[in-house]
């Protein structure tokens, strides 16, 4: 039967999800509960700490930071450069990778500069040592080794005296991602045994640099 034009018939409502637009179920009504949509905010990194540096921007980075700090008893110097103005929180990670385990990387760049010093065809740390035995005063050297001790070479005694002295960390540059510097004494010589490596601390080459 048509009733002012129109048909006399129900009318039914489409679900949307758990819930139908115009209609609710029973337990919602008893409850006066109608879902919500929960909407998630997601939030962006824009800093990132670093031992020894503190909270570093990952965009509008400076070119430059460094620090001196103690390690093993001795200062030295460790810096950051980037080439670009943003980085990322993976690369942050490996730059705190090395920061946190300087320790394991100065053992690991001993165990390279022995190596290369026995080994026959190794022309950097031997080449350092004699160096400096033959231009170095016997006065500055005794204040390193002892010359009297007949039992250990001087170059062996020497060659224990390389110390760390600086830590440059290149993240985003083209080639190694780490460098450490070696010497026996920058108050004595600004020759130095420079140590490149990646990120991992593999070694890539070693050369004696001023």
């Amino acid at each position: 039967m048509e009733k002012n034009g129109f048909h006399n018939q129900k009318m039914s409502f489409f679900p949307c999800g758990n819930l139908a637009y115009g209609k609710f179920s029973k337990s919602q009504r008893n409850r006066g509960v109608i879902k919500k949509q929960t909407i998630t905010k997601t939030t962006t990194m824009t800093a990132y700490t670093l031992p020894h540096f503190g909270n570093l921007p990952l965009a509008n980075l400076e070119e430059y930071y460094d620090v001196e700090l103690e390690f093993n008893g001795n200062r030295i110097q460790v810096d950051l450069n980037f080439e670009n103005k943003t980085v990322d929180s993976s690369t942050m990670e490996k730059i705190k990778k090395i920061l946190e385990n300087l320790d394991q990387f100065d053992k690991l760049n001993h165990a390279y500069m022995l190596d290369d010093y026995n080994d026959e065809d190794g022309d950097t740390v031997k080449f350092y040592l004699q160096h400096h035995l033959e231009e170095v005063g016997e006065y500055e050297l005794s204040n390193l080794i002892n010359l009297n001790d007949s039992t250990i070479e001087p170059e062996q005694q020497l060659l224990t005296q390389l110390k760390l002295v600086r830590v440059g960390l290149y993240p985003d540059g083209d080639d190694n991602f780490a460098i450490f510097d070696y010497s026996i004494g920058e108050e004595i010589t600004n020759y130095l045994v420079v140590i490149n490596t990646d990120e991992n601390g593999e070694l890539d080459y070693m050369s004696m640099e001023s």
